[in-house]
């Protein structure tokens, strides 16, 4: 691999002015407005990238992605997230290039929304993208994990591959936490709304291992 500048244009993309973005997930792309649209993309200083020329062959399925930088740079691109590896690759001509994980912040792919979350996990402070699920004062994100092997599969054949593991942001604070799925935790980590949440879990039963129904749950708790 090489380090590369990409200091000036790229076709076919637009420039998108965002309003800021917080790491609870508390924001939407939907939201934000587009100011302007350009045949060119061109950025108001050098975005270092790092070009993998393996890659370029691998892989097969490229999407429409925008990509929010850590300096408010906003633009959208052909990409793949790589969900083996948790990177995020863009191509640029014939050219693959992986964004070093300290610039990217958020990204929307394929209507999925990744936000750049630091947790404790394993023993470790971690740094890795999570799907926003739920949004508002305890935001949900799913960490996905697989095995790769044999073909190279689209992400959505992936993601229904891919383990699940949940982590919950508080609004006001900088790190996640790995969510430990048992309702004692649950209600624990809602104590403003606790006997609505024990009601909740009572009557509607959910599975706290699966996807769906803890959206729903962190859905309707983040709507009290």
């Amino acid at each position: 691999m090489r380090v590369t500048t990409l200091l000036t244009a790229v076709a076919f993309c637009s420039v998108l002015s965002f309003q800021s973005f917080g790491q609870s997930g508390s924001d939407s792309f939907d939201d934000l407005p587009l100011s302007r649209q350009q045949n060119l993309l061109f950025y108001s200083r050098p975005l270092t990238l790092v070009e993998t020329k393996s890659l370029a062959k691998e892989v097969t399925h490229w999407d429409q992605m925008v990509i929010r930088t850590k300096d408010g740079l906003s633009f959208q691109v052909e990409g793949t997230f790589q969900i083996s590896s948790g990177k995020v690759y863009v191509r640029i001509g014939k050219k693959v290039q992986y964004l070093l994980p300290e610039l990217v912040e958020v990204f929307k792919y394929k209507e999925h929304q990744f936000y750049k979350l630091t947790a404790y996990f394993n023993d470790q402070m971690q740094q890795f993208y999570g799907d926003l699920i739920s949004s508002g004062p305890i935001s949900l994100y799913a960490k996905y994990t697989i095995k790769m092997g044999g073909d190279n599969p689209s992400f959505d054949k992936l993601l229904q591959q891919a383990n699940h593991l949940f982590f919950v942001q508080r609004k006001e604070s900088k790190e996640a936490r790995f969510l430990v799925s048992t309702r004692k935790a649950i209600l624990k980590s809602m104590p403003d709304q606790h006997s609505k949440m024990k009601a909740y879990l009572k009557k509607e039963k959910p599975s706290l291992n699966k996807r769906q129904d803890l959206q729903q749950l962190f859905d309707y708790y983040n709507q009290l």
